[in-house]
Formats: structure tokens, sequence, C-alpha cells
């Protein structure tokens, strides 16, 4: 190699100097892991899974960014970090690179800021009307940026399935964690949410706090494990250990909602992706799910007992709000604070602070006539996208599809407590069709004029003789 640099071999320089910038680069991060391990001794448990990760990237460097949106989707809180969030300084950086990246699309870019104007603008409009004073919705917008960052950073089909590997793999821990902390005991990062009054059995909350939004993020990763599955290879392995786990973790919450969506995964994924091994993908799962039911009876059993009453009184709330202020709505985040207020004369629901329970009805409520709007112009850019660039075309943009319509699907039932995971499947959406050319739009067609018969020109009239010529 020194021959090589004498000689000015241009390959062996670059190669110096990339395990050069490679060893600094380790020296730097082990530096600053040590500092964290010093001051958050806490952080140990969790340092070998972070050394893994950071050689997985250092490897493939392209992996980086999927393992950021599977961080994301375990919402697991910083005190675990110790107080440091690398979803929050991962999401800023990855924001200046989706700056980059969206110049260098513009086709693509204008898209995803046409909808994310769509829905901030709604925001803006109904937070400056709150009778309090005006108020900064930074978190709204600090979620919509969940939706820029996988749009833009996440490049072409190939992007999108590393992380849609990383979001199986994610399920398989998400979902083991769920049933263990429901069969065996409740851990720090897989708590259990129990009922005050001992009615009801225990229900496996996880990294969320919340079951709900626990079953529903497990949930919208169905059609991942199916499509995993429908691979082939040892691939198939991971899709049906991932289904398997998913629906395990969603009986242990004892969500209801969870169960219509995952019925319309299986469903939707079989009968619409063409291929036989999703089908035998889905009555794998099923199968798996009918053998592991009996371990999860108590929350079943709860489940089915559960009054509906309270949710009820909400809904009917969220309408009396938005029939109160049909435009603008009350404000955003104003539905909890309000709500005592509206209950002491609706419904029967003797709960202080309760939220929605549904996403549309909360944009109803908290953004009016302008929101619901908004959200159906956005739904429309995206559609219009997905149809234009055939994003349902292949396998992958058929799981991807299925679990926007998961999600939407579980929404009837459910607040906008976890939308950034929304926003980054949306933005699943434009990535894939990032790398398909648009189809061509089809311009109006011109009525076909018929040619303007040729009148013929009239003949010329015959000489008459002259008189001398008749005299001859």
């Amino acid at each position: 190699m020194l021959r090589s640099l004498r000689e000015g071999d241009s390959s062996a320089a670059s190669a110096v100097l990339l395990a050069s910038g490679a060893a600094l680069l380790g020296l730097v991060g082990m530096t600053v892991a040590l500092g964290f391990l010093v001051s958050r001794p806490q952080l140990l448990p969790y340092f070998p899974i972070a050394a893994a990760v950071g050689m997985l990237v250092l490897w493939r460097p392209a992996w980086l960014l999927p393992v950021f949106v599977g961080l994301t989707w375990t919402a697991i809180d910083q005190s675990h970090f110790g107080g440091f969030s690398p979803v929050q300084t991962g999401g800023m950086a990855f924001l200046l690179l989706a700056a980059w990246f969206g110049w260098r699309d513009l086709d693509v870019t204008r898209e995803v800021l046409l909808t994310c104007t769509l829905l901030a603008l709604p925001i803006f409009a109904s937070a400056m009307v709150i009778p309090g004073g005006p108020l900064q919705p930074r978190d709204e917008m600090k979620t919509l940026s969940f939706l820029v960052i996988a749009a833009l950073c996440v490049r072409g089909t190939a992007g999108v399935r590393r992380t849609v590997r990383v979001l199986v793999i994610v399920g398989i821990f998400l979902g083991l964690g769920a049933a263990f902390s429901v069969l065996v005991a409740p851990t720090g990062l897989f708590p259990l949410e129990l009922d005050p009054a001992g009615v009801e059995a225990p229900r496996a909350a996880g990294p969320y706090g919340e079951s709900n939004f626990f079953a529903l993020s497990l949930a919208a990763l169905v059609p991942f494990a199916l499509y995993e599955y429908s691979t082939g290879g040892w691939r198939r392995w991971l899709g049906i250990a991932s289904g398997i786990s998913l629906l395990m973790g969603i009986f242990a919450t004892g969500s209801r909602g969870a169960l219509i969506g995952v019925a319309f995964a299986l469903g939707t994924f079989a009968l619409f992706s063409g291929r036989r091994e999703a089908r035998r993908g889905a009555l794998v799962v099923l199968l798996a799910a009918a053998a592991a039911t009996p371990l999860f009876l108590s929350q079943a059993n709860s489940s089915a007992s559960r009054s509906v009453s309270g949710r009820a009184t909400e809904n009917r709330i969220a309408l009396q709000m938005f029939l109160d202020h049909p435009l603008l709505g009350v404000g955003p985040e104003q539905y909890e604070p309000l709500y005592r207020s509206y209950s002491r004369r609706i419904g029967n629901d003797s709960r202080p602070l309760r939220e929605p329970h549904s996403l549309y009805l909360q944009i109803a409520a908290e953004q009016g006539i302008v929101g619901l709007l908004g959200w159906l112009g956005a739904a429309m850019v995206v559609v219009r996208y997905a149809i234009r660039r055939r994003v349902g075309a292949t396998l992958l943009g058929k799981a991807v599809l299925t679990s926007v319509g998961v999600w939407l699907l579980c929404s009837l039932f459910l607040h906008a407590g976890q939308l950034r995971l929304f926003y980054v499947l949306v933005g699943l959406v434009f990535a894939l069709g990032a790398d398909k050319l648009p189809l061509p739009v089809p311009r109006r067609a011109r009525p076909v004029r018929r040619p303007r018969p040729v009148r013929p020109l009239p003949a010329a009239p015959t000489p008459q003789p002259t008189l001398l010529e008749r005299l001859r």
C-alpha cells in the first residue's frame, strides 16, 4: 500500500483516508459513550446494544435512518436514556438531511410540502382563536416533521425495504415484551396498566404507557410481517416470528380496536397482494393466534365486558364542541381542558380529564371545518401521488398502504396521541414513489373539427362567337 501511495494510486489513498476517518469517528464515539456512562450509569444495560447498532451503522450507513425510525416506533421515553433523547437529537439532524435531499428531488418535495401545509395551516389558524390567547403549536409541528424526514430521507424502494425490515424486528421486541409483562412479570420498560377498582385484568402498556396506543402500534406492523413472510427464504421465518409476536402482544393489551385492525390487515393483504404466500402467512398467524388465546383469557374476558359508555360520552362532547365552534374549533390540545365543563351537562362520565378517543372527532372539535378540509385535501394529495407513482403496484407498496389503512381504521377509536407514527407511514408512501416515474396526466381532448366541404369553382362561361365570325 505504501508503494501505491508513493506512486500516486488514488484508490489506495482513498482507502487509507476512509480507514483513518472511521477510526477517528469510532474514537470520538467511544469517548462520548464513556462520558455518558460516567454521568449516567443507568445507561450501562443499553451500552452493548448501542455499540452493536453503531458497528452496524459504520458497516452499512444506509441502515442509519431505518434504525432511527425503529427507535422512534418503540416510543421509549428519554428517562430510560438518562434524560438524553436520541429521537429528538436524531430528528434535528435528519431534518437538515431532508432539506439537502429535498433540493435534489423537487417533484417529490413539492408533494410533501403541499401535504404538510394542508395539515399545518388549520392548526395555526385554530391556535390563533383560543380564548386564553394565541398558542404556539410546537408539539404539532415537531410531530409533523417526522413525515418530512421519512418522505425525503428514506430513499426509494431499497430504503423503504430496509425500514420495513427494522420495524418487523421492532415488532418482535415489542410483542414479546408485552406478552412477558402479562404472563411473567412487568418490567421498567414494559409496565402494566392496572384498573384502580381492581375489576379488570392487567393490560400491557409497553413503552407507550397506555395499552390502546401500544396495541395500535403493534397492529400497524402486521402487514409488514406478512410482507416479509411473502418474500421467502430466511425472511419467511422473520415474518412469521414477527406476526406471532405482534398477535401475542395485542392480546396482552386487551385492545378491541387493535383486533379489528389486525383482522383488516390480514384480510386486505391476503386478498389484494396477489401472492399465495401472503394468504398462507395470514392463515399461519391466525392459527398461532388461536393457539395463544388461552394464555390471555383474563384480558379477553375483561375486554369483552368493558363498557363503552365512557367513550360514547367523550365522542358526544367532541361533537358538541364542533357544533359550538364549527369553523376553527376550540384550538389544538384544548379538548382535555374543556372536557370537564362539557361533561357536567353531557353524558354520565364522572372522570375529570378525558380524551375524545376518535382522531376524526378530535380534528372536528379542535380544528373545525378548516381542519377537516385540510385533512381531506392532504389525503387527496397522498392518494393522487400513490396512483401516479404506482405505489400500490408492488408487494411492498401494498404492505405500506395496508398499514396506513390499519392506522386510519383504528383511529376511529383513538385520538392523536401517537400521530408521529402515522406520519412515518405516510412518509414511506412518498419515499416508495420517489424512484418511480409518474404516469403522464392525460390532457383534455379537443373535439375534432370536420373539414369544411370545398365548394367547386363556378365553370367558366362559354365564349360566344362575335358578329364577324357569324357572318363568315
